[in-house]
Order: C-alpha cells, then sequence, then structure tokens
C-alpha cells in the first residue's frame, strides 16, 4: 500500500510540472488558432502535447506560420528527492528523454531539458551540458529559458523588418510570438512591446495589404 501510494504521489507531481511547462503554450497558440484556421482556410494544429507521464518526458511541438521549421521542447521529469542527481543515475534518464526524442525527427528548432528539483552533482551537470541538455530545477526555469528563445525570435524579426511591410504569413508569426511572449511575461525581465493590439488588426494585416513597422 505504501509503495503504492508512493508511487501514485510521485506520478502526481509529474502531472503537476507537466502542466505548468505546457499552459502558457496552450493558451497562448490556443487562442491563435482561429486566425490561423480563416488565413489558410483548413484545419491548422500550431500546437501538438505529448505526455509520458510513466517515462517522466513531455514534448512540445509548434508549428509556426512562415517557416517550414518547427520548434521542439523534450523535457524529462525527475521527482527525485534523496540527493541530487549524479553521473550513474543519468543515463536512464537521459535515455527516455531522447528515445522520445527520436521519434519526432523532423526539420525543427530542439530544446532539450531535465528538472530535477533537487539539482545535480557537479559531474552530473558536466554530462548532461555535453549531452546538449539543460539541467533545469524547476518548470519555471524551463520556461524562463524557453521565453528567451522566443523573445530573441521576437526581437529580431521585427529589427529585421523595420520599415517594410508586414503582411501575410509573417504577420501571423508575429502575432503567434507576441501571444507567446504574452503567456510568458512573468519570465522575462522585460517585456517586449506588441505590434498587434488585436485579433482584427492582425486579421486586417494577413489578409490585406499589411501594416509598416
Amino acid at each position: 500500500m505504501g509503495k503504492s501510494y508512493d508511487r501514485g504521489e510521485k506520478l502526481g507531481k509529474v502531472y503537476e510540472m507537466m502542466n505548468k511547462l505546457l499552459l502558457p503554450f496552450a493558451r497562448g497558440l490556443g487562442r491563435s488558432r482561429g486566425i490561423l484556421e480563416s488565413y489558410y482556410k483548413r484545419d491548422v494544429k500550431p500546437l501538438t502535447i505529448l505526455k509520458d507521464p510513466v517515462k517522466r518526458v513531455i514534448t512540445l511541438i509548434i508549428e509556426l506560420p512562415a517557416t517550414k521549421r518547427l520548434v521542439q521542447y523534450h523535457i524529462y521529469v525527475s521527482t527525485q528527492e534523496s540527493c541530487p542527481i549524479y553521473p550513474k543515475q543519468l543515463e536512464p534518464k537521459l535515455r527516455k528523454l531522447f528515445s522520445e526524442a527520436v521519434k519526432y525527427n523532423a526539420q525543427s528548432d530542439r530544446g532539450y531539458y531535465i528538472i530535477c528539483p533537487v539539482g545535480y552533482t557537479r559531474g552530473a551537470k558536466e554530462e548532461i551540458k555535453k549531452k546538449h541538455v539543460y539541467p533545469a530545477t524547476s518548470a519555471e526555469e524551463v520556461l524562463r529559458n524557453i521565453a528567451k528563445y522566443f523573445k530573441n525570435r521576437f526581437v529580431g524579426l521585427i529589427n529585421a523588418l523595420r520599415g517594410k511591410r508586414l503582411f501575410g504569413e509573417l504577420a501571423l508569426l508575429v502575432w503567434i510570438l507576441q501571444e507567446i511572449l504574452k503567456q510568458l511575461k512573468s519570465y522575462i525581465e522585460k517585456e517586449v512591446k506588441p505590434i498587434f493590439k488585436s485579433e482584427i488588426e492582425v486579421t486586417h494585416a494577413a489578409l490585406g495589404s499589411g501594416i509598416t513597422l
């Protein structure tokens, strides 16, 4: 009974962590789905969420307009509480992470994360980084790192478009990036100024002659 309860409690913590990770994207991209479908005249799925609480891996696949490259995040959630993760404990955790990631090998920008609330020994952290995996201690830390990626992408895109007409798929891309950042604003040191103030405004820009930045 004790072991069964402990396993259920740990599984509950995994679900809780996974929900923290996916909620900002479900909100931001869910709101954008109608706009995308109006533009493309078909069903679209800007966000795919794949959760495997048994393997403790969550995968987020984000499809953005105006680019063929997906954005994918693969995150392993550890409930280890006794001590920081040390090198010998890493192999099965990373194997689960990469075994899920390899299923989705489309052209994409990828981020790999492992979350362990009690942290890592120095040796384990070095091994994780060698595998190009980000060692985090909370869902919030992962979201801060992801927010930095989207902020840099948004700012870089806006700077590249200054003085040019913004319309069509690029208008949709700007809208979706700003909607994601809106949901991640608590993880960003300095908020970015949105380009579009409403769904009506971005719809007019995408379907019409656009706006000049």
